[in-house]
């Protein structure tokens, strides 16, 4: 078999080729769809526990978990909240209802009153039954160590209290 340098050329040309098409061709994943977290908001949601996490320069020093029940939220479609905190369950407590406006922005929650932001909550995480939003935080330098606190309210969806 003689040696031809275009033969070679045109087989190397198509070898490469098909190297081009069955990559291309290859099943490639769709990427996720984005949460809509406003919509996954909207709805009636009571309080089911919270947890404290305590870090010193970022490592978790404390964790402490307890029930609380008795913290009602609903968010509306037309941004409107009402939370309420229900007196039968807490003994002696007044119940304490609130109203306003709210926005989320990516992951901070604005709780409105009279136009202004009068509290800031933190999205932690949101789907169909669970919400998780911190509901007190700081960050601060005490004698050299950095202090971060984190209050985390867990909230399941219920059938509307509002109606």
């Amino acid at each position: 078999m003689d040696y031809n340098p275009v033969k070679m050329k045109r087989i190397l040309s198509l070898i490469i080729l098909s190297g081009f098409v069955l990559t291309s061709c290859s099943k490639r994943e769709a990427p996720p769809e984005p949460i809509d977290k406003e919509a996954l908001l909207v709805g009636d949601w009571t309080s089911q526990s919270f947890r404290i996490n305590l870090t010193v320069n970022g490592k978790s020093v404390e964790a402490f978990d307890s029930v609380a029940t008795g913290t009602n939220i609903s968010f509306s479609e037309n941004f409107k909240y009402l939370g309420y905190i229900d007196s039968t369950a807490i003994a002696g407590f007044p119940e304490l209802a609130d109203t306003g406006l709210y926005n989320l922005e990516r992951d901070t929650l604005y709780l409105i009153r009279n136009a202004r932001a009068f509290d800031t909550l933190f999205l932690k995480s949101v789907n169909e039954n669970e919400l998780e939003l911190a509901v007190d935080f700081f960050n601060e330098s005490i004698g050299g160590q950095i202090v971060s606190r984190q209050t985390i309210v867990s909230f399941l969806k219920v059938q509307s209290f509002t109606d």
